[in-house]
This record gives structure tokens, sequence and C-alpha cells, in this order.
């Protein structure tokens, strides 16, 4: 009978710490990688890792109406009854391009001031492959909302210009004066 329960014990702590024992391996030797392109792939694949079992959001209709942007009242803006599609869509495309890279790039510099490469890597094999999968999600998804609290990267500002170029031309397009911004020193 002690050698029953001797093997049940083996087998259930094989199962629990097994898989947590070459999470840690996995992450230490990956960790050891210097590459800068591999760290953005470890940091992609947890936020995939992440995102994997969060609810995808209902498709909503999009409601402009008090919403500006680069001086523009959108609600005018993107009129349904008076606007092309193509202007509403070319716009939500140049904004997700320029949040999705705004983000990426902050979270990479979040995490490269404030979490090793070990951490990462070890969140994301430990969400793939451990019973400790619950944890480790919610103690990546604390880190992501942290990085994705901080400053924008220094090259937001001239991102966010073209999405603003696009309405500039989107409201010359419709007849609707473009307004016009302070240009920094910087540009001139």
């Amino acid at each position: 009978m002690k050698r029953i329960m001797f093997g049940l014990a083996c087998a259930v702590l094989g199962f629990v710490l097994g898989p947590l024992l070459v999470a840690v391996v996995g992450a230490a030797l990956d960790a050891r990688n210097p590459s800068e392109l591999a760290a953005d792939e470890a940091l992609q694949a947890l936020v995939r890792e992440v995102q994997r079992n969060e609810p995808v959001p209902a498709l909503n209709t999009l409601s402009y109406d008090g919403r500006t942007e680069c001086g523009y009242d959108l609600g005018t803006l993107f009129d349904p009854d008076a606007s092309p599609f193509e202007y509403e869509a070319g716009y939500h495309w140049f904004s997700n391009i320029m949040r999705d890279g705004a983000n990426a790039e902050r979270r990479r510099l979040w995490f490269a001031d404030n979490r090793s490469r070990f951490d990462v890597e070890f969140w994301t094999r430990c969400m793939r492959q451990t019973v400790f999968a619950p944890i480790c999600r919610m103690r990546a998804a604390s880190a992501l909302a942290s990085a994705d609290a901080g400053p924008l990267p220094p090259d937001h500002e001239a991102l966010s210009k073209i999405t603003c170029s696009y309405l500039d031309g989107v409201a010359s397009l419709k007849g609707i004066p473009v307004v016009e911004r302070p240009t920094s020193p910087a540009t001139e």
C-alpha cells in the first residue's frame, strides 16, 4: 500500500513540477540569446498568449458623437449619410496601425527597463505548459497593463501626424476647412 501511495505521489508531483521545471529551463536557455529580434518575438508571443483566452469583443456600431481627433469632429467628418465608407475605413486602418505600433514599442521599452527576458520567456511557457497557467496569465496580464499605461514612445508624435494628414485629406475632399495645427520647430 505504501508503494502505491508513494508511486501516486511521485506521479502527481511529476505532473505538477515536471512542466514547471521544463518551463524554467527553457526560459533560462532562451533568455541567454542576446538578439533584440528574439526578445521582440518573445514579447509578441507573450502578448498573444495572454490574449488567447480573452473574449472577442462584439461588433458594435461606431458612434463618433463628441469624439475629436486632430482638431476634427469625427461625427461631422464621417457622417454616415454624406460620407463614403472608404474614408472611415481608411481612418480606422491608419489609426489602428499607429495604435498597434505605439503599443508594441511602448511594451518593448517598458519590458526592457522593468522585466528580464527570463520573465517573458517563463510566463509564456508557464501559460502554455503548466497547471499554473492562470497564475502566470494573471502576472503577465498585470505586467502588460503596466506597460500599456507607460509613456508613449518618442516617435509617436510623428506617427500620429500620418493619421492627421489622412483626416486633412478627407476634410478637403468633403469641402470641410482643413484644421490649422501648430507646427513644432523640429518639423520646420
